[in-house]
């Protein structure tokens, strides 16, 4: 009869075990990241009942594992999205908006030359200069702030990870010690180590191997190694090289340091340098190029035409430079380098950053950056040597290096139009300034019988020989064309300014004509900045005249080619230099903003995407892993038979033992 009381009792205690994990996980449903847990029994050997009871959470690691990969996809995912929404909202806020800029500063334009002489149409028109640069200024702001902000929540995430991962490998530690006595680990603390894992995979991409002690190894997706056991890294936040002002990347394990890009870490962290590094990048450089490619048109126009106070125009503008980052390796860390623009090559500049590399003392290469791609500039393409400055006309750019020596090996980082729209500026204060009118006049002598007449092809240039700041033009400049038909042909005879005037050279007809005379003379003349044409049959002994524009204050001609800057393809495409690379500011503006678009509309889809892959895992996960209730109940009910029942046998057992006292006595 003690084999049956044996069986009944191991049985009770067995279906007792059993409702309360039943009842376990039915308190836990709600419970994040608890596994449910199931009771095998294991039958005594000797046909007498129950010989124990082993615990086990209900788990399939290949769901689980999917899960967490899925779980640092949609991490990324979703911090991408979420910081190029925001980008797309600044650009597109209507208080903020450069198309909207771009309009009201060539309306502007377009009123000032209706009246060339009110200073209230001038006035309108500086305004809404200023306006632009404040826009672009706002917006760069802006920019630079988020970009600042998101540098400051890699910190923020940092920290965060590296608690995550000190907490594994203290569970690691009280895993191994729990195995190490009877029961084994609990459901409770593996769980709880389970989701310390899924919360470390929304900071970083990682994979996890169990080892037989019961601990977790720990490794990001490129096997650098998180957790090993009880010990375990952490990641530290240190100055960027060469841009201190960005934080760059370590881990240390053992005592030991390494630095590691931050963009292979996946999850959250990765999504956070990869908008910093290259989609924010992107867009203060494409609003730097746009900034510096409108800037310069309108400055090298203005300098072509002549203001309301007879003066030559100058720069309306102010231009940034940019100084260097330089790399820690380097010779000395107190020599760097000063980039600046060209004038008038603003529609060279590119949105590309810069690697100047030092191969000898005084020798160096310059790389252009762009896409992740690194462009060697021809040599051909740089003037200039060391020690000194250098300019590269095919980027509209100079350098200015500090004084040598260098070291080879020394490297600098130049980022021209990272921050041009933040810091460009307006330098000019009166309307007056404004070089609405040509500074050149043509005209046909009164005496003229002929239907011939002069015309100005345009002006290309004011800083040459042949104008002078206070006198306009000076007298060795190509003042007058005489016709000359003495020989039979149309002989078109240009002279300077000089009295007696000096013959600089002349066309003839045939073969030649009356385009482009000054730039077709013979004997050459040296370029004036200016180009004339005569149109019509001249007749023998007519002249046609070129002069200052004194008094000229209501010619508006240098105001239109302003208000034309608007169709002129003057903002460069990409580093390539070769076919249609060029293109209009609105275009410029419209393929920046569409491009922000696009990304973010991508980013979007993909977050959406990373949800749905996130759910089905997970799904797949909780069907195996998670409470079902009506299973739950189900064997609850089971149980709770199957106690009765082996109550039952007890009852049995004493009824039985209780009959043969009885008989015996």
């Amino acid at each position: 009869m003690a084999d049956l009381l044996q069986i009944g009792t191991s049985g009770i205690n067995a279906f007792q075990r059993m409702l309360a994990t039943t009842g376990n996980n039915i308190s836990n449903i709600n419970t994040e990241g608890y596994t449910r847990q199931r009771n095998i029994a294991v039958s005594d050997q000797f046909n007498a009942g129950v010989s124990g009871i082993v615990d086990r959470r209900v788990l399939d690691q290949f769901a689980q594992g999917e899960m967490r990969r899925d779980t640092s996809i949609n991490a990324y995912a979703q911090a991408l999205s979420f910081e190029l929404q925001r980008t797309d909202a600044m650009m597109s806020d209507k208080a903020n908006n450069l198309g909207t800029a771009f309009d009201s500063t060539y309306q502007s334009v377009h009123t000032a030359n209706d009246d060339p002489t009110s200073l209230d149409t001038r006035q309108l028109m500086l305004g809404e200069l200023k306006s632009l640069i404040s826009t672009y200024n706002m917006l760069a702001k802006n920019y630079s702030e988020q970009e600042k902000i998101v540098n400051k929540e890699i910190g923020t995430e940092v920290s965060e990870t590296n608690a995550l991962i000190k907490n594994l490998g203290e569970l690691n530690k009280e895993v191994m010690q729990a195995n190490n006595l009877p029961g084994g680990a609990s459901g409770a603390l593996l769980d709880h180590r389970d989701e310390a894992l899924r919360l470390l995979a929304e900071k970083v991409d990682i994979s996890v191997i169990d080892g037989k002690s019961g601990a977790v190894q720990v490794m990001l997706r490129n096997g650098e190694p998180l957790v090993m056991g009880i010990e375990y890294s952490q990641f530290k936040v240190v100055p960027g090289d060469p841009d201190g002002r960005k934080s760059d990347l370590e881990y240390s394990i053992a005592g030991v340091s390494v630095g590691i890009n931050g963009t292979t870490a996946g999850g959250k962290l990765a999504a956070l340098f990869d908008f910093r590094d290259q989609e924010i990048g992107k867009v203060r450089n494409s609003m730097g190029q746009l900034a510096i490619a409108i800037t310069d048109a309108f400055n090298t126009q203005n300098r072509l035409g002549m203001d309301l106070d007879g003066n030559i125009g100058g720069d309306i503008f102010e231009l940034p430079t940019t100084t260097s980052h330089n790399y820690s390796g380097n010779s000395d860390s107190s020599k760097g380098i000063t980039s600046s623009f060209l004038p008038g090559l603003g529609s060279a500049v590119t949105a590309a950053d810069y690697e100047v590399k030092m191969t000898g003392a005084n020798t160096f290469e310059v790389y252009a950056l762009e896409n992740g791609q690194r462009s060697l500039i021809p040599a051909g393409d740089i003037v200039g040597a060391l020690p000194g400055s250098i300019e590269i006309p095919s980027h509209g750019l100079k350098f200015d290096f500090d004084p040598p020596p260098y070291v080879a090996g020394d490297q600098f980082l130049v980022q021209p139009t990272r921050d041009a729209a933040d810091l460009i500026d307006i330098s000019m204060v009166r309307p007056e300034e404004l070089a609405l009118a040509s500074p050149i006049r043509v005209d046909t002598t009164s005496t003229n019988t002929s239907k011939a007449h002069i015309e100005l092809e345009g002006v290309t240039a004011t800083d040459t020989y042949a104008f002078n700041a206070t006198t306009g033009l000076t007298a060795a400049a190509p003042q007058q064309v005489l016709i000359n038909t003495s020989g039979g042909n149309i002989v078109y005879e240009i002279y300077d300014g000089n009295s007696p005037a000096n013959l600089l050279g002349s066309v003839t007809s045939p073969p030649g004509s009356g385009e482009n005379l000054l730039a077709n003379a013979v004997p050459a003349i040296t370029d004036p900045g200016y180009e004339i044409s005569l149109t019509g049959n001249p007749l023998h002994g007519e002249t046609f005249s070129i002069g200052f524009n004194d008094n000229g204050f209501a010619d508006n001609s240098n105001g239109l080619k302003m208000a034309d800057l608007q169709n002129q393809s003057l903002m460069r495409k990409n580093v390539v230099a070769s076919g249609d690379n060029l293109m209009t500011l609105h275009e410029g503006f419209s393929r920046m903003q569409s491009s922000i678009g696009e990304r973010t509309g991508n980013a979007i889809v993909a977050a959406q995407a990373s949800v749905a892959k996130l759910d089905q895992s997970t799904n797949w996960h909780e069907s195996v892993s998670g409470v079902n209730l009506d299973e739950e109940a189900s064997n609850l009910l089971k149980f709770q038979q199957s106690y009765s029942a082996a109550a039952q046998i007890v009852s049995a057992a004493r009824a039985t033992f209780d009959t043969l006292l009885n008989a015996a006595r």
